[in-house]
């Protein structure tokens, strides 16, 4: 929601956040956006791209198998803490699971984390590696 008080949005921004909501919001293809904004097909994929990145669209996917996994539930029973455990293909490098666990962390945080909340964290390189995946967010008394 854009409040009077906040900055106007770029050109760029606003040209992605209309080629989101056409996208998304009315189901028009790339290509029928492209003629009503006047550009080309690969332009408004590279803005849904950005509407993406930079959190102004935000997809979720609810599979009925996305109940927690088994090693999910064995830590939430035994220390009262809720883990996320993300699945890493054993041949992955230890650099590839790193950013695997970075961008969901990041996603994780951006979802929960809001207004008037404090977060305190440990600093190390997975930190590192999440902190390059945030996504900028409006927020106060945080």
């Amino acid at each position: 929601m854009i409040h009077p008080n906040d900055p106007p949005l770029s050109d760029r921004t606003s040209d992605a956040l209309t080629a989101a909501q056409l996208y998304y919001v009315q189901d028009l293809t790339m290509e029928a956006i492209a003629q009503e904004l006047h550009t080309s097909r690969s332009s408004v994929s590279r803005l849904l791209s950005q509407a993406r990145a930079s959190g102004l669209v935000d997809i979720q996917i609810r599979s009925p198998l996305d109940a927690p996994s088994r090693v999910e539930k064995l830590i939430l029973d035994r220390f009262q803490v809720t883990a996320h455990v993300l699945p890493v293909p054993d041949y992955a490098s230890d650099v590839d699971r790193l950013e695997r666990v970075a961008l969901s962390v990041a996603r994780i945080l951006g979802e929960f984390f809001d207004s008037n909340m404090i977060m305190g964290i440990a600093w190390g390189s997975t930190m590192n590696a999440v902190s390059r995946h945030l996504t900028p967010k409006r927020t106060h008394n945080a």
